[in-house]
C-alpha cells in the first residue's frame, strides 16, 4: 500500500483520501491525486479541488518536517463526491414551449422516468409532450460524460389560428382580369394586345358573394392554457356605381348593364361609351362611365371618363384621362422634341393620367402618370414617367429585349426592365422614392407638435394634485373634471402624434430597403438613378443584377435579385 489510499464515506456521497506518513521517494501532488482517482473505482465522480490542495499541503508538510508529533496519522481528506443528476425546466415567456435541461451526475444517480414526470407535474406541463424528445434526453443524459449539460425541447403548445376575415369574391370576369390574359393565337403563341371582346354584364347578374369570417381555431400551452384566436372581421360593403346588394345582404348585383370594375371591397359598373375611333370626326370624348375605343386617337384629340379607358389601336399625339385605369393595345406616340440631346418636360404634349393603373404596348416622347402601377410591353422612350407603384418594361421575367431610353422615370416602388440607356450614352434619368422628402417633411411638422402638447400634459399633471385638494364644492369638482377630460385629450393626442412618426419613419425606410431596379439585360454610362435624394451615376457598362440603396448610399449589385 501507498501512503494515500482512497475509501467511500459510510453514505456513499463523498471519498475520502487517507494519508499515512510519506517517503521522500513519493511524489504527491495534485496530478497525482487526480491520477489516482481516474484509474479507482471513484473516477465519475467531482473532484474537491480544496480537498485535494489540503492532502498536498499537508503531505509537503510532512515531508519537510517528519518530526511534527502534533499531527496524527493517518489523517483524511475529503478530495471527490457523489453528485445527482440536476434537471431543470424552463417555460417560453408565452408558455408555447418547454425544455429540459439535464446536468449528467458525477458518479451519482442519474435522472429517471418517474423523477422527470414528477417535475413535468411540479411545472404544470401536461400538454405537447414530444415522448420520443422524453426519452431521448433521458438516454443521452444517462451515457453522457459526468457533468455535461443536455438540453431538449421537450413540450410545444399550439398557436391559435386567427379567423379569416370576411371577403367579396368574385362571380364575373372582370376588365382588368381580362387584360392581364392575352388571347392565344392558333399556333400556341400568346397575341400579347388581344385580349378578345370586352365582357360586360347584364341588370340584374351576380357579381360578387360574400365569404363571411371564420371565428378560428383556438391554440393552447404546454401548462394547458386555451389560447383563443382573433375572430376574422366583417368586410363592409362600398356602395359604388350600378350595383345593389342583395336582399340577404350577401350577394352584389349589377343595376344596369355595362362593365364590371372591381374595387376595394365591392364592385361597380360602369356604363360604357364605345366607338370606333376618335379624331376630328367624333370630336373630344368626355364621358361618365368608361370607354371602349376599337381604333386609333388621332392628333390633338382628348379622351376623359370616370371610369376606365380602353383603347384598341394606338394614340397619336393625344390626351387620354381616366378614373381608373387607362390600356392601350399598341403604342402611344408623341411629337419628337426639336431639341433630342436636352430633354424638355414642357415640350411633352402626348399626355396619358390614370387614377388606377396604366397598360399599353410602347411609348415614345410622352407624359404617363398613374396613381398604381405602369406596365409596357416594349420600350420607353424619351418619356416623363410617374408610377406610384412599380413601372414593369418587357413581357417577364425572361424578356431581354424590353428599353428604357432617355427621359425621366419615377416610380415610388421600383423599376423593372431589361435594358437601360444606350451605347450612344443618351442622358436617361431615373427615381425611385419621390415621395420620400414629402414623409420626411411631413414627420417633421407631426414631431414639432410633440414637445408643446408633452409639455401642457406635464403642466396639467402637475396641476392635478392641487385641484383634488380643492373644497368639495360643486364648482371644484367640475374643475377637477374638466382637467382630468383635459388630461386624457392630450395625452391621447400624444400618442397619436408619436404613432404617426413612428409609422412615418417605417413607411419612409421601408421606401429605401425595398426600392429596387431590376436589370435583366444592360445598363449603360451616363443613366443616372436617384433613391430618396441619394445618387448614383453609372459611368461604365453592366450587365445584370441591379441598382438598390445598401448601407446608406445607391450601389449597383450584381447579386441583386
Amino acid at each position: 500500500m501507498g501512503c494515500v489510499n482512497l475509501r467511500e464515506s459510510d453514505d456513499h456521497k463523498t471519498v475520502e483520501a487517507v494519508l499515512d506518513q510519506p517517503s521522500s521517494s513519493e511524489s504527491i501532488d495534485v496530478e497525482f491525486i487526480q491520477h489516482l482517482l481516474e484509474d479507482s473505482d471513484f473516477s465519475s465522480c467531482k473532484l474537491e479541488d480544496s480537498g485535494i490542495n489540503q492532502l498536498v499541503s499537508a503531505a509537503e508538510a510532512l515531508l519537510a518536517d517528519k518530526e511534527q508529533n502534533d499531527i496524527n496519522l493517518p489523517i483524511s481528506f475529503i478530495v471527490a463526491k457523489r453528485v445527482d443528476a440536476q434537471l431543470s425546466l424552463q417555460l417560453s415567456p408565452d408558455k408555447l414551449t418547454a425544455m429540459a435541461i439535464i446536468r449528467s451526475a458525477y458518479g451519482g444517480r442519474s435522472i429517471g422516468p418517474n423523477q422527470l414526470k414528477q417535475a413535468l407535474a411540479a411545472a404544470n406541463i401536461r400538454k405537447g409532450l414530444k415522448t420520443s424528445e422524453l426519452k431521448a434526453l433521458l438516454t443521452e443524459a444517462h451515457h453522457a460524460k459526468p457533468g455535461t449539460t443536455i438540453q431538449k425541447e421537450i413540450a410545444c403548445g399550439k398557436h391559435p389560428q386567427h379567423g379569416r376575415d370576411g371577403e367579396w369574391i368574385s362571380d364575373v370576369k372582370t376588365l382588368r382580369q381580362q387584360l392581364s390574359k392575352p388571347q392565344e393565337r392558333e399556333d400556341g403563341t400568346v397575341d400579347m394586345l388581344d385580349f378578345g371582346e370586352i365582357v360586360t354584364v347584364k341588370e340584374g347578374e351576380l357579381l360578387m358573394h360574400l365569404e363571411p369570417p371564420t371565428p378560428g381555431k383556438s391554440g393552447f400551452t404546454v401548462t394547458g392554457e386555451i389560447i383563443p384566436p382573433k375572430p376574422g372581421k366583417e368586410v363592409p360593403f362600398c356602395p359604388a356605381e350600378g350595383v345593389t346588394l342583395s336582399e340577404n345582404k350577401d350577394q352584389i348585383l349589377a343595376t344596369r348593364q355595362g362593365i364590371p370594375i372591381e374595387q376595394p371591397r365591392g364592385m361597380r359598373v360602369d356604363q360604357i361609351y364605345t366607338t370606333t375611333k376618335v379624331d376630328v370626326s367624333t370630336g373630344h370624348v368626355d364621358f361618365d362611365g368608361s370607354v371602349i375605343i376599337q381604333g386609333d386617337v388621332s392628333d390633338s384629340m382628348k379622351v376623359t371618363a370616370t371610369g376606365d379607358i380602353t383603347i384598341g389601336g394606338s394614340v397619336y399625339y393625344a390626351t387620354i384621362e381616366a378614373g381608373g385605369d387607362i390600356l392601350v393595345k399598341n403604342g402611344v406616340i408623341g411629337r419628337q422634341q426639336e431639341n433630342a440631346k436636352q430633354f424638355n418636360v414642357d415640350e411633352i404634349n402626348c399626355q396619358l393620367t390614370a387614377a388606377g393603373h396604366i397598360q399599353l404596348g410602347f411609348a415614345q416622347y410622352t407624359k404617363l402618370q398613374a396613381n398604381k402601377d405602369i406596365k409596357v410591353e416594349k420600350q420607353l422612350l424619351h418619356c416623363f414617367t410617374q408610377a406610384k407603384g412599380v413601372l414593369d418594361i418587357g413581357r417577364g421575367p425572361k424578356d431581354r429585349n424590353s428599353k428604357l431610353i432617355g427621359g425621366i422615370t419615377m416610380a415610388c416602388k421600383g423599376i423593372f426592365c431589361a435594358n437601360y440607356g444606350t451605347e450612344a450614352f443618351i442622358p436617361t434619368e431615373i427615381r425611385m422614392c419621390c415621395n420620400y422628402q414629402e414623409l420626411t417633411d411631413l414627420e417633421q411638422q407631426i414631431s414639432a407638435k410633440l414637445p408643446e402638447n408633452q409639455q401642457l400634459l406635464q403642466e396639467m399633471l402637475l396641476l392635478l394634485p392641487t385641484y383634488k385638494e380643492l373644497p368639495k364644492t360643486a364648482e371644484n369638482t367640475k374643475k377637477t373634471q374638466q382637467l382630468l377630460l383635459a388630461i386624457q385629450k392630450t395625452k391621447k393626442l400624444v400618442s397619436t402624434l408619436k404613432h404617426k412618426v413612428r409609422k412615418l419613419r417605417l413607411a419612409r425606410d421601408t421606401q429605401l430597403s425595398t426600392a429596387k431596379m431590376m436589370i435583366r439585360g444592360k445598363v449603360y454610362p451616363n443613366v443616372k438613378v436617384h433613391i430618396a435624394d441619394y445618387p448614383l451615376k453609372i459611368t461604365e457598362e453592366h450587365q445584370g443584377g441591379g441598382v438598390c440603396f445598401k448601407s446608406g448610399e445607391v450601389v449597383y449589385d450584381i447579386e441583386l435579385r
